[in-house]
């Protein structure tokens, strides 16, 4: 109400939109959220962290193709933005655009070395990019910061699925859920794990069974 009664005073007044579009992402209303936030950065006084915002909410509408306009934009206002590059990196890693993920997510790391989320977004890229022991350092470092980091042990266990290092895998498959029931790729990535375990011994008896 006192965010309408200003814009009543001032229309358009930027900060003002964006604090009624976050209000309204609070309240579940994302489709009202981005309405606001694409109104407050039209106008040439939008503060950076307004477009990092509309970045990141386009980004969970799918719409990636305006989202990296506006997490340009964030990051052309203010350089040292940190949010905004994150969130510009992992719009890009949606894209595909992965140089320029892993470029955007390693600015964030070298401004911020003690933030876990930007290093388990920037392993995503570099697994992306094929680059394992990359993906792998970074997200143990993520673990470093926050032991508890459901998604990042998810990620390892996918990683370690793949290598075929099934037991540390199905722990870290345990761990996620132990610390995220709701995580649903933890039961994908585990229900993976104990499957390929189940096929190795399988493989395993016929080959003693022939000897």
């Amino acid at each position: 109400a006192l965010c309408q009664r200003i814009l009543a005073a001032v229309p358009g007044e930027p900060h003002t939109l964006h604090l009624l579009g976050l209000i309204a992402y609070g309240a579940g209303d994302r489709m009202g959220a981005v309405a606001h936030l694409r109104q407050a950065c039209q106008s040439p006084d939008a503060p950076a962290v307004a477009f990092s915002n509309l970045t990141e909410m386009l980004r969970q509408q799918g719409e990636l193709a305006e989202a990296e306009q506006a997490g340009r934009a964030a990051v052309a206002r203010e350089p040292g933005l940190v949010g905004a590059w994150n969130n510009l990196g992992i719009v890009l890693q949606e894209m595909g655009k992965l140089e320029e993920s892993r470029a955007c997510l390693e600015k964030v790391v070298a401004l911020e070395p003690g933030n876990a989320e930007a290093h388990n977004n920037l392993g995503n890229t570099f697994r992306r990019l094929g680059q394992f022991d990359l993906a792998q350092r970074h997200w143990q470092q993520a673990l470093a910061l926050r032991p508890n980091y459901p998604e990042t042990f998810t990620n390892l266990a996918n990683l370690f699925n793949e290598q075929g290092e099934y037991q540390k895998a199905r722990e870290c498959g345990q761990r996620a859920l132990a610390l995220n029931p709701q995580l649903l790729d933890a039961y994908v990535n585990l229900a993976a794990t104990e499957n390929a375990l189940w096929q190795h011994e399988r493989s395993e008896e016929r080959r003693v069974g022939k000897e």
